[in-house]
């Protein structure tokens, strides 16, 4: 459900690079802010703070 929302959500020529919306897909997951909670003991300021930077880069490379 949440994949299908970020493909609505981005524009169609951007989401053709396909292995930079897999990475925004990836970092937007739940599964990633699991995982940083969970196995990295991140409490959740901290996930949060990776996940902004990871999409942040993300953004940056497509200006």
């Amino acid at each position: 459900m949440l994949r299908a929302r970020l493909e609505g959500a981005v524009p169609p020529d951007v989401k053709a690079d396909h292995l930079w919306f897999e990475q925004l897909d990836l970092w937007l997951s739940l599964e990633a802010y699991g995982r940083l909670r969970d196995r990295q003991r991140q409490d959740h300021a901290g996930a949060v703070q990776v996940i902004q930077a990871a999409v942040a880069a993300l953004l940056a490379a497509k200006s």
